[in-house]
């Protein structure tokens, strides 16, 4: 099967690493598959997650033994993530803002229909969600006169 290609999506490198808690990581999906880890183990687990590829990250987050806070705030993980990608003054920031007012969805041909839509149009798409509301944000910060 072949992979649909969002050009938004959370494998693509940030133009600069995000630091937390004295680790950095690459990408946005890093940063969310290590914010899963349960507190016990958090740090060893952050740094082996951030030093992988994010597909590897993906499969890591996947073992991980989930923090039983993560569906309560898994949407806030992934906004932090994203505005560090897509803050004012990175390249991913020109990006989002020449979207316009465009519809933003995470397609998807591999059945997550949370964080993106199906190829049959079914989904919450929440990753889509949180870009517009980001832009949504940058816009009003700064207004075109």
């Amino acid at each position: 099967m072949k992979w649909i290609y969002n050009w938004f999506n959370n494998y693509e490198l940030f133009d600069t690493p995000l630091e937390y808690k004295g680790v950095e990581f690459k990408t946005v999906e890093n940063f969310f598959q290590a914010m899963k880890s349960e507190e016990v183990n958090a740090i060893e687990n952050w740094k082996y997650i951030a030093s992988l590829g994010p597909d590897g990250a993906k499969k890591a987050g996947r073992k991980l033994k989930l923090r039983p806070d993560w569906e309560n705030v898994r949407l806030e993980i992934m906004e932090f993530a994203l505005r560090h990608k897509f803050a004012p003054g990175t390249s991913w920031h020109q990006k989002l803002m020449q979207t316009g007012a465009t519809e933003i969805i995470e397609w998807n041909n591999w059945g997550d229909r949370y964080w993106g839509r199906d190829t049959d149009g079914n989904g919450e798409n929440h990753l889509g969600k949180l870009l517009m509301k980001l832009r949504e944000e940058y816009r009003n910060d700064n207004p075109v006169v």
